[in-house]
């Protein structure tokens, strides 16, 4: 095979498959997620009245396993960029009210979603307007 003919690698998981679905509620109430991971979508329809309402969710579990338990929060203007430990990254568009998430293999899903169902509630009060810049639980500001 040449390399002319080798396939071009997803490195950021852009086209990864999600075909687990769960669509809650309707219109601006309405709560929809798309991941490749049953445990991902079972534990998410149980946390549900936790997380914010009128946003669409794509949850990848990542086939890579992740170290630290450090979490960074990072809001940007309509975006909130959360890293849990060096590989779980989420991000939040509240013009949009899109979230897209990259889960490490090695979170537990319900851990996970509890926790980020904390960071997103104070996160989401801060105002879109102007650059802020936080750290939770312990990580350092650089």
């Amino acid at each position: 095979m040449s390399l002319e003919d080798a396939p071009i690698p997803d490195l950021l998981r852009r086209f990864i498959a999600t075909p687990h679905t769960f669509c809650i509620g309707v219109g601006e109430n309405s709560v929809r997620l798309e991941t490749n991971d049953l445990a991902l979508l079972a534990d998410f329809q149980s946390e549900v009245q936790q997380l914010p309402l009128g946003y669409s969710w794509k949850l990848i579990r990542d086939d890579v396993t992740g170290r630290g338990d450090e979490t960074t929060v990072i809001v940007s203007g309509s975006l909130i960029v959360v890293l849990l430990g060096t590989v779980t990254l989420v991000i939040v568009d509240r013009d949009r009210r899109q979230v897209l998430g990259f889960v490490a293999s090695d979170v537990h899903a319900g851990n996970f979603l509890n926790r980020l169902s904390s960071i997103l509630a104070e996160s989401m009060s801060l105002p879109t307007e102007t650059y802020d810049r936080q750290s939770v639980s312990g990580s350092s500001q650089p």
